[in-house]
């Protein structure tokens, strides 16, 4: 009796022993790149456990568990994912869960498989630098097994040099502001939980605490302001190297330094910690030409739409209707037809609106930087605002290379030429709808 009890008992431990070693192996994760926020190569290796039939191909599958805190895509192509150095066929994807049907035989009792994900899938890194996990199962052998640590470090992209654009950029006065940029390609920000950080230059008057007015890519947001700095919480996801327009409304009460010289700002975010500063923008004197904005929609290459700006006359730049002109000079790549209708250019100051009194366009070949002069319709005053518009007929066409640009602008009256700081022309997988510019000023 003694001996069939042992052997009952040895029986048992056997199968239990064969049953724990009846799951995959303990699988070792690669990450490529392995910063926050990035779209990665995964690799997981692991083997089969002491089961008992063979992983069929292109019958049986491997089963992938990504954590919480990485995104999957819906939808994945099976060809950006391996096996066995194989392309799959099949797969599918449930939320965080990769169900991969295998395209080659893979042996029990041990027998290797190694199943890389290419960037391309777009599986995207998680958000916080942290350690973490995965889980691997087999159709065979279908208990969940957590993976080895592996590492996401934080992300060392960083924000583009933002655009800044005070509108009017008069020294003193209140004005609604722009800041535009791109993340970068470790830059994702979470809606409702990341951050963006603007620190103004001392001068700038910011009204402490919470600020109303402010918009990020045109949806109402969160801001606080405290000393010199903002921190911005964006409404809505922004995707590795998207584009961000934040606006603060002329009601949000800021209001330009006193003293008219060129400054700059400095712009983080929340995935990208560190500070980097913008382009220059500059503050105009009281009484001096200056333009205030300028926007073209659509902003990406080659593109026809509507070009507008706005400028403000200076302190001597009335000009008379009929008779006095405003100039343009645009950068090279950007078309102007030769016969550019009056009807298509408008002109709005002082509460009037009218199509351009007489214009022409006087495209220069050699240097490829035409100009456009008009002949205003009304009397317009000194130190008021002035806006040009050529409407979508009018033939404008963005430059063929995305980049920054710049506009020049005299009067019959304010003979010294100002130049605009840069507005941005993308290219066509960028999503910013506006761009303006602020002025500087140089002579001809």
């Amino acid at each position: 009796m003694k001996f069939y009890t042992n052997l009952f008992i040895s029986l048992m431990v056997l199968l239990i022993s064969k049953s724990a070693l009846a799951n995959v192996s303990q699988a070792n994760v690669t990450v490529s790149p392995n910063q926050t926020n990035n779209f990665a190569t995964y690799t997981i290796a692991s083997t089969t456990g002491n089961g008992n039939t063979d992983l069929n191909a292109n019958q049986d599958s491997i089963i992938i568990v990504f954590n919480a805190s990485t995104n999957v895509p819906n939808n994945i192509s099976p060809s950006l994912i391996t096996v066995n150095n194989t392309t799959v066929n099949t797969l599918s994807v449930n939320g965080q869960r990769i169900s991969i049907i295998t395209p080659v035989n893979i042996a029990k009792n041990g027998g290797p498989f190694t199943v890389v994900i290419d960037a391309g899938a777009k599986i995207k890194n998680p958000l916080t630098a942290a350690t973490y996990t995965l889980q691997v199962a087999t159709s065979k052998e279908p208990t969940l097994v957590t993976s080895n640590n592996y590492t996401i470090t934080q992300s060392s992209s960083t924000v583009s040099a933002a655009a800044v654009t005070p509108n009017p950029s008069v020294a003193t006065e209140a004005a609604s502001y722009g800041v535009a940029f791109n993340v970068g390609s470790g830059g994702f920000l979470s809606g409702g939980t990341s951050t963006i950080t603007i620190w103004f230059p001392t001068g700038t008057y910011i009204p402490s605490g919470a600020l109303s007015g402010v918009t990020v890519n045109g949806t109402s947001a969160t801001a606080n302001a405290l000393n010199d700095s903002v921190v911005v919480t964006t409404p809505v996801n922004i995707e590795n190297s998207g584009s961000v327009q934040i606006s603060f409304a002329l009601g949000t009460g800021l209001k330009n330094p006193t003293v008219a010289t060129s400054y700059t700002l400095e712009v983080k975010t929340s995935s990208e910690s560190t500070d980097i500063t913008s382009e220059s923008y500059m503050i105009s004197p009281a009484g001096q030409l200056s333009i205030s904005a300028i926007t073209t929609k659509p902003d990406t290459v080659n593109q026809s739409g509507v070009f507008e700006f706005e400028f403000r006359t200076g302190s001597t730049g009335a000009l008379t209707a009929e008779q006095d002109s405003i100039t343009m000079i645009f950068e090279p790549n950007t078309y102007l037809p030769s016969g550019m209708s009056t009807s298509n250019v408008t002109l709005s100051s002082g509460g009037f609106t009218d199509n351009v009194y007489a214009i022409e366009v006087i495209n220069n070949v050699p240097t490829d930087a035409d100009t456009v002069k008009i002949v205003t319709p009304f009397d317009i005053g000194t130190s008021v605002d002035v806006s040009v518009t050529f409407n979508s007929s009018a033939g404008y066409l963005n430059p063929s290379v995305a980049g920054n640009y710049k506009l020049k602008l005299r009067t019959t009256n304010d003979t010294q030429t100002v130049e605009s700081n840069p507005f941005s022309v993308f290219n066509t997988t960028t999503e910013v709808s506006q761009a303006i510019v602020t002025p500087g000023v140089t002579t001809t």
